[in-house]
């Protein structure tokens, strides 16, 4: 399986979406931000996620998008399909050590990341 920079992006989302106080909505300009990306480009991931159910979109003054079902119950496999469906090779762009301060902490996370795709398991973003 190939891990593209869209869906290793889109994990990233799930993860901003599920830290929001009170699960409030984030507007895909501000996601665009704070991943570096344009929001056009995402725009076309936050769809993709909306379409297999993982997140929710309202157009509104106060809306944005939010994550459809609590963190446990979305696994990292289930991001992986809706973005990309099935393939071979994983290749992380390491986004994370751009987003985060600790990088000895983002170091062990890209590598659970790595061994749950190459387990692939459905592995939830949270312990049980």
């Amino acid at each position: 399986m190939k891990l593209n920079k869209s869906t290793e992006q889109a994990v990233y989302i799930v993860i901003i979406l599920a830290l929001q106080v009170n699960h409030h909505p984030l507007k895909s300009s501000l996601l665009a931000e704070i991943l570096q990306v344009s929001d056009s480009y995402l725009k076309k991931i936050l769809r993709k996620l909306v379409v297999a159910g993982i997140i929710t979109s309202a157009a509104s003054k106060d809306g944005g998008f939010q994550l459809k079902k609590h963190i446990k119950q979305i696994s990292l496999f289930d991001v992986y399909t809706a973005v990309q469906g099935s393939e071979t090779e994983i290749n992380f762009t390491h986004i994370g050590y751009r987003l985060f301060d600790d990088q000895k902490h983002v170091q062990t996370a890209e590598q659970k990341k790595l061994n749950t795709f190459l387990q692939r398991d459905k592995i939830n973003f949270t312990k049980n």
